[in-house]
């Protein structure tokens, strides 16, 4: 199956979904207790609400022991490149015109102080290959990280069971986790 056609029958599978909050809780809550997140960088993409992207949310409300700090992605549209600011609050972020919520300003994490990258996704093969919405943002970013970044894909589905085809370009992810489980690609 191309890219384009597994964009198209996962964007249908994701419609069809009526609990994306229950199933969303459920994958924050593994990621949590799977993924040691203290003092490390974290990059958490804000979800965009109408695709039923898996609700990021959670993963902002204050807990007292935890010193993680969350960065946001801002797409920086002449160079196609992706900045990350600091998380300070919802109040930080607008909407830009495709309907992601991005920060207008904040502090900025450099590619090489960013330990954990949360991918969003719309599929995803047993190897770690990804189909995204095509844009190539997340891929050139990544290839910037420092080589021991973790990369985590997010998904309501378990992993296509054809290997998914992969250019050059293209940056597998280590894990990516569900609501059933977590898969690993590390060798």
């Amino acid at each position: 199956m191309s890219k384009k056609e597994l964009r198209h029958k996962y964007k249908l599978k994701r419609e069809s979904l009526e609990d994306t909050k229950g199933l969303s809780l459920q994958i924050i809550e593994r990621l949590k207790k799977h993924v040691n997140l203290k003092d490390k960088v974290v990059s958490v993409f804000i979800p965009i609400e109408k695709l039923k992207e898996i609700n990021t949310w959670p993963l902002f409300e204050p807990v007292h022991d935890n010193t993680s700090y969350f960065c946001v992605p801002r797409i920086e549209r002449e160079s196609k490149e992706m900045q990350h600011f600091l998380f300070e609050g919802k109040t930080q972020l607008v909407e830009n015109d495709w309907g992601i919520l991005e920060p207008k300003s904040g502090s900025i994490y450099g590619e090489n102080e960013i330990d954990i990258v949360l991918v969003p996704l719309l599929a995803y093969d047993q190897k770690g290959n990804r189909v995204g919405y095509g844009g190539g943002y997340y891929d050139r970013f990544l290839s910037k990280c420092r080589p021991d970044v973790l990369k985590i894909g997010l998904s309501f589905f378990p992993p296509e069971k054809h290997e998914i085809a992969s250019e050059s370009t293209d940056i597998p992810l280590d894990y990516c986790i569900t609501p059933e489980k977590v898969y690993e690609f590390k060798g």
